[in-house]
């Protein structure tokens, strides 16, 4: 009797530590899920910029208000944002050199340079180095490729300048520019329709209205696109931080640009339309398209979001020498440097352009005037 109970002890035993290793691992789980989902909130809601810096405009949507000065915080940076009396941003590094021949600098935020001070952005980079350049900041943040077009056309001080560039985000200018509310901000804007080869201007004067909560629900990850549905064990581990975070980490879907290749025609159409009008309306300043992409582009290549980026920079590419537009492939220069060097260009959550990252764009645009 001793015998069979000395053997069952054991074999108990090691049940009980078999169970003690699961619990132990499910309470860790639990922990660090928690401490994970809390983190990802603190980092994603800790922002404060001082009011006022964005005023609303019938004609663009919205535009930023004239000698403001503000800061600007979050989990990853603590800068601070001046505009001049024509509301556009100023730097202090700006050359002001009479004979410069001035360039003119139309884009969004990341031209604009949220999560960087004036002195930072790549114009200002590139008024300290250059003697005779003189680049003016005429970015707005959230902007895409039809209000900079507009801009362009009502600002007769734009229009002044001898050269022109401008900034196409691929990350989110195509869609933008046929939709009423972009995709990640709140403001009701214009948007264009592309009939029988004419692009048509819609929703002027823009209705100073609050975006629709199903308007709120559209974003970059919930675009009308081929998302390939998940398997249940995808499913299961994306439904949880912990569980997403090792998905893609450890098996990330991967997408090609072949594969939303048919999807996004009219998108694409559209951007190489309004590209062809500035390049029209604007020859004697000879435009230089810069593409630049999302942090995604560069550090995750197949990404869904790289996908389409890829997308619209390989049909932009193509359309050039048909349209005559001259094009800098930002997109390629920037994921080339960081398989290279893993350079810090991107902030990790807010996603703009570092201070490193907007002198990397100050050389390469530099290096091709």
């Amino acid at each position: 009797m001793s015998t069979a109970l000395n053997r069952v002890e054991p074999v108990r035993t090691r049940w009980y530590g078999a169970i003690s290793i699961v619990i132990g691992l499910v309470i860790a789980l639990l922990v660090l899920e928690a401490g994970l989902v809390l983190y990802q909130k603190h980092v994603r809601d800790r922002e404060h910029m001082s009011a006022g810096l964005i005023l609303y405009d019938e004609h663009l949507g919205w535009k930023l208000a004239r000698s403001w000065s503000g800061r600007h915080e979050r989990s990853e940076y603590r800068v601070s944002y001046h505009t001049g009396t024509q509301g556009f941003r100023v730097s202090d590094s700006t050359n002001n050199d009479s004979t410069a021949a001035r360039w003119a600098v139309l884009g969004d935020s990341f031209t604009f340079g949220l999560g960087v001070n004036d002195n930072e952005t790549f114009t200002a980079v590139m008024n300290r180095e250059a003697t005779d350049k003189h680049f003016i900041n005429y970015a707005v943040p959230g902007y895409s490729t039809d209000q900079q077009w507009l801009l362009l056309q009502q600002n007769p001080e734009i229009r002044r300048a001898r050269r022109l560039l401008v900034v196409v985000y691929l990350g989110n200018d195509p869609f933008d520019n046929v939709l009423s509310f972009p995709l990640q901000a709140r403001h009701a804007k214009p948007y264009v329709e592309l009939e029988n080869g004419k692009l048509r201007v819609r929703n002027q004067p823009v209705p100073l209205i609050s975006k629709p909560q199903a308007q709120l629900q559209r974003d970059l990850a919930r675009l009308n696109a081929p998302r390939r549905e998940p398997a249940a064990w995808r499913r299961l581990l994306e439904s949880s931080a912990v569980g997403a975070l090792l998905l893609n980490s450890l098996f990330p879907d991967r997408y090609i640009a072949n594969d939303v290749s048919t999807h996004f025609q009219y998108e694409t159409d559209v951007i190489i339309a309004l590209l062809r009008k500035i390049q029209a309306q604007a020859a004697e300043m000879q435009p230089l398209i810069v593409l630049m992409p999302g942090r995604s582009f560069v550090q995750q290549p197949y990404s869904f979001s790289a996908a389409y980026q890829e997308y619209f920079r390989r049909e932009i590419l193509n359309a050039a020498p048909e349209q005559s537009l001259d094009v800098i492939d930002m997109a390629t220069l920037l994921r080339t440097d960081y398989e290279t060097t893993s350079s810090q260009l991107f902030y990790p959550v807010d996603g703009h352009l570092t201070p490193i990252g907007h002198e990397f764009i100050a050389r390469a645009i530099s290096e091709r005037l």
